[in-house]
């Protein structure tokens, strides 16, 4: 019994395979014509034959054929209708067209309509009394029962004609060979290899092509579910190729399907995804949403493993209401287990074991993946809570119906479930005989599948106080999970790595207690390397091509595109008064681990839990929003996280680059208290997703162009409706968050940024268009500004935008995919708009909203917020920001010179705290203050600005009252 995800693909195959010998002469030119490219010709034959009137059982048969496998169902329908109907039809010709009739409908996935064919077909075989029909209207209620209604029945259809296979024509005995490859063997069947090929010989005996792409991906699947995996392939490959030459749409996207499910098994995510991605465009073609439904299914598997919820949520919605509406029950109770899967990736493990129950009870009917699947997510589940007892119970009734049915992937996921069983239960050499197991049967092609067993033998190995070797695993588990992300190619899949779930109950597989326990045991340095590896990828590898291109790195130079040690980070480090912070969280519990990299050398320290943080976290990030009091819990967390970092610093140290990890990525660090008093006063702050991305910045040459000045503000977003899907949704995003109104004063904040600079282009109203943004020059602009809405998801950073004007073919809405497509070479962008800052955090890559699309288009600094701000203040923190850089300052001096300001006047934390640097702090840019009339504008400007705070002073008042939905979908201005 293989999966339900591999069997429909190919169950659908054969339907137009069975054009055999026995059939009627019509139906059998049609094939060859429609093979050989002669259709046209063929269908003027029969269309002719009906003229004047005619209704000729033969040319109908032969056009609703025709026209059938040309996908014109509505046509095929009508046609196999009318033969049904007519009197006077010899038996032969209705059965045929009963037949073909069923077949148009399960050609389109709609097993309910066909289910209800297939057994007209069946009666109307057996009152002909014609064993072939019999057995091919059989093969096809069999096929179609298994998905829609019971595989007991459809098991006991397919039994009945075994007795006939010896006295079946070939073709016929070669479907019926290749069908039952699949299925549970019966006393005196073959085993499912040698079944698949002796169905293959003998379609290529009968030189049946269709029946022959059918048969190669049943040896196919015999191979995939043996373990031999480049065997499936080559043979998938070769039945696409057929596919190809016969025309064979259909056959096509159900390959591309059943191809992509074998690739996403073997670990190779990014091609399995655009194999589903060609099986809808092709489905979707020739209408067999079945195809498209089981691709959808499939994606909401492959963003599921890949901790992208938002995504996998979406493929499900439209699976489900796809095989609802084909009828396809088994694929729904794969579909409810994802479901479980995603109510428990989410935390509400109370719908995940409702879910779980249900899909058991509906998989004793059905078979299949559910058959074997909930009992591990139930093992895991009670493994999560401590149930050892209950979790062995349920592994060893997965690991039965695995054993059963053969399935060599379902093994071994279930031996390594009984590893990380033994592994909590302590006994350590249990454990490790099931991880080193399963390592040992991994084929070299394979080899980056066993990183989580890897890394759980370094767990094993740190618990028995063997650091070295601890060290020499974890190294082995990132070598292996290079080469998987070498194998992914999607860039979008590549993103989410480091959140992929290997270990539903544990996914970041206990990482940073291995890494804590290194610390521990002195191996720091090599704890801080797997920890830096892990950093931003993506990131550092889209800045390595960007500094290709425009000739600021010599690829010659050693581990170039790799990260750097901490010798090699700290002699790039700035200045003497600069130190890195790192830390590396993990979740149930694990430790924190803080590693500092200064001129004296790489240090690190073991802090509380990030679970134990994360509430004081979230409570001190509604304060400041809400504008209440906030230093009790500014001075616990500072105990908590600074007071052991603040220790290991040099007594020089003035400027702390911090590279956040989890829920420390919204941890305001300025705002902290530590023993010494409030962290600003203290220290300048920035933020890196990576350290390696700092010294790739910091090795860029700096500039020497003129500090010319690109400000966009008060943008007229109604001069032109958006259009396109894309643009709805943003629209109807920033609509929820209170619209697009116009934003006068920010018109007021860019002319007077433009006074900075002796070159600046300043946009307002029309001006401050997506189209100038898209068409024009933007590498000789130092500085970028804009003061506009935004728009920033958590959950997706596929949604998050700058709100520009429209016009001239452009909607107005800039993506972060826009902004990453930008070519810059900005010293500073300023995001001057609400919750900037923020976006959806991603293990390992750090948080993907604005920011770190416009370091990857070139930019060297970004100064963004992390919540709303009050109008007056923003102006007068971004206008002391550029005082500050025109006085000779540095990006990040100056930033934290113009928050002191504030801090000395009593400006309430919330109001400074909200600005945030992401990237080199230590630009200079050669700006100028402005002349003496200048400064009277401004003064203007500020009263002007003042003004129009006090008319929004209640509905600012609003947004604060309501901080959770400040950090979903919202639409922000300065």
């Amino acid at each position: 019994m293989r999966s339900p995800l591999v069997t429909f693909a190919l169950l659908l195959l054969a339907a137009p395979a069975l054009a055999q010998s026995w059939r009627l002469e019509p139906v059998r030119s049609v094939l060859a014509a429609v093979e050989g490219d002669s259709a046209a010709r063929l269908e003027r034959r029969w269309t002719d034959a009906l003229r004047g009137g005619s209704s000729d059982p033969t040319a109908l048969l032969a056009l609703a054929t025709l026209n059938r496998l040309q996908y014109r169902h509505q046509v095929s329908d009508s046609l196999y209708t009318r033969l049904l109907e007519m009197d006077g039809v010899g038996d032969t010709t209705r059965v045929l067209a009963a037949l073909g009739y069923a077949e148009g409908f399960f050609n389109r996935g709609d097993l309910i309509r066909a289910a209800r064919a297939y057994r007209e077909a069946l009666r109307l075989a057996e009152d002909l009394g014609d064993r072939n029909f019999l057995t091919e209207s059989r093969i096809g209620l069999a096929q179609t029962l298994t998905w829609s209604e019971s595989k007991v029945e459809a098991d006991s259809l397919m039994s009945l004609t075994a007795p006939d296979l010896p006295g079946l024509p070939a073709s016929l005995a070669a479907a019926l060979r290749c069908h039952r490859a699949g299925e549970p063997l019966d006393p005196g069947e073959l085993e499912e290899l040698e079944e698949a090929r002796a169905g293959l010989r003998l379609a290529e005996r009968e030189s049946d092509q269709r029946l022959i792409a059918f048969c190669f991906l049943e040896v196919a699947s015999a191979h995939f579910r043996y373990g031999t995996m480049d065997s499936a392939l080559i043979l998938s490959d070769r039945a696409a190729a057929l596919q190809d030459r016969l025309h064979d749409r259909l056959g096509r996207a159900l390959t591309l399907q059943w191809r992509g499910y074998l690739l996403m098994t073997n670990g190779q995510f990014g091609s399995a995804r655009q194999e589903f991605d060609r099986a809808i465009l092709e489905g979707t073609a020739v209408g067999n949403l079945g195809s498209v439904a089981h691709a959808h299914l499939n994606l909401t598997a492959v963003y599921l493993r890949f901790g992208d919820l938002v995504t996998a949520t979406t493929f499900a919605e439209q699976a489900d209401s796809e095989l609802s509406q084909i009828g396809d029950q088994r694929a729904l109770s794969t579909l409810r287990l994802l479901l479980g899967d995603l109510a428990r990736a989410a935390g509400d493990t109370a719908r995940a074991l409702a879910v779980y129950n249900a899909v058991i009870a509906r998989g004793e009917r059905y078979g299949g993946y559910s058959s074997v699947a909930p009992f591990r997510s139930l093992a895991s589940m009670a493994r999560a809570r401590g149930d050892w007892a209950e979790a062995e119970k349920q592994l060893l009734r997965a690991q039965t119906i695995a054993n059963r049915t053969g399935f060599e992937a379902w093994a071994r996921r279930i031996q390594y479930d009984f590893g990380v069983l033994a592994l909590a239960r302590n006994d350590l050499p249990k454990a490790e005989r099931a991880f080193t197991t399963l390592l040992s049967q991994l084929r070299p092609e394979e080899q980056e599948r066993g990183y989580a067993a890897t890394v759980r033998l370094a767990q094993v190995a740190l618990l028995r106080g063997d650091i070295d070797r601890t060290a020499t695993l974890m190294r082995e588990a990132a070598d292996s999970l290079d080469a998987r992300r070498l194998r992914l190619g999607d860039r979008s899949l590549r993103l989410l790595l480091f959140q992929r779930r290997d270990d539903d109950a544990d996914p970041d597989l206990a990482i940073a207690s291995i890494l804590a326990g290194m610390v521990r045991g002195g191996r720091i340095e090599a704890a801080f390397s797997l920890a830096e590896r892990r950093r931003a990828r993506e990131l550092r590898e889209r800045m390595l091509r960007l500094d290709v291109i425009r000739g600021a790195v010599n690829l010659e130079a050693s581990n170039v595109g790799g990260s750097l040690t901490s010798k090699e980070l700290i002699q790039l480090i700035p200045d003497s008064s600069t130190a890195i912070i790192e830390f590396v969280t993990g979740r149930g519990g694990e430790p924190t681990v803080a590693f500092v990299l200064s001129p004296s050398g790489l240090r690190a320290v073991v802090l509380p839990s990030a679970d134990s943080l994360l509430p004081d976290i979230e409570r001190l990030q509604v304060f400041l929003e809400s504008r209440q009091p906030a230093s009790a819990l500014a001075r616990r967390m500072g105990e908590a996280i600074m007071d052991p970092i603040t220790g290991l610093l040099p007594p020089g140290v003035r400027n702390l680059i911090i590279v956040p990890d989890g829920p420390l990525h919204h941890v305001p660090f300025e705002v902290l208290e530590s023993r010494d008093g409030p962290i600003i006063t203290r220290y300048a702050v920035s933020l890196l997703p990576s350290a390696t991305v700092g010294a790739r910045l910091w090795q860029r040459p700096p500039s020497s162009a003129p500090a010319e000045v690109l400000a966009f503000g008060d943008p007229e977003f109604g001069a032109e409706p958006p259009s396109g899907s894309e643009a709805a949704a943003f629209r109807a995003a920033f609509a929820r968050s209170g619209g697009l109104p116009r934003l006068r004063h920010s018109g007021d904040e860019v002319k007077r940024i433009g006074r900075y600079a002796a070159h600046a282009t300043v946009l307002r109203d029309r001006q401050a268009s997506e189209a100038f943004l898209r068409s024009n020059r933007l590498d000789r602009f130092r500085i970028v500004h804009f003061a506009t809405h935004a728009l920033v998801d958590e959950r997706s950073s596929a949604r998050s935008a700058l709100a520009l004007a429209p016009g001239n073919g452009e909607d107005g809405f800039v993506s972060a995919a826009d902004l990453a497509g930008l070519d810059l070479r900005a010293d500073l962008v300023v995001l001057s708009a609400c919750r900037t800052a923020e976006g959806q955090v991603i293990n390992g890559e750090g948080i993907q909203g604005l920011t770190a699309p416009l370091l990857e288009a070139g930019a060297r600094t970004t100064v963004a917020t992390r919540w709303p701000v009050s109008d007056d203040q923003t102006l007068e923190i971004v206008d002391a920001m550029y005082r500050g850089l025109a006085d000779g300052m540095t990006v990040g001096a100056a930033l934290q010179a113009a928050k002191l300001d504030a801090f000395n006047r009593g400006v309430p934390p919330a109001e400074w705290a909200a600005f945030v640097l992401v990237g080199d702090a230590s630009v200079l840019i050669p700006l100028s203050r402005p002349g003496i009339a200048g400064i009277w504008w401004v003064l203007g400007a500020v009263l002007l600005v003042a003004a129009y705070g006090a008319l929004t002073v209640k509905r600012r008042s609003a947004e604060r009252r309501s901080p959770a939905a400040a950090r979903s979908a919202r639409t922000h201005q300065t």
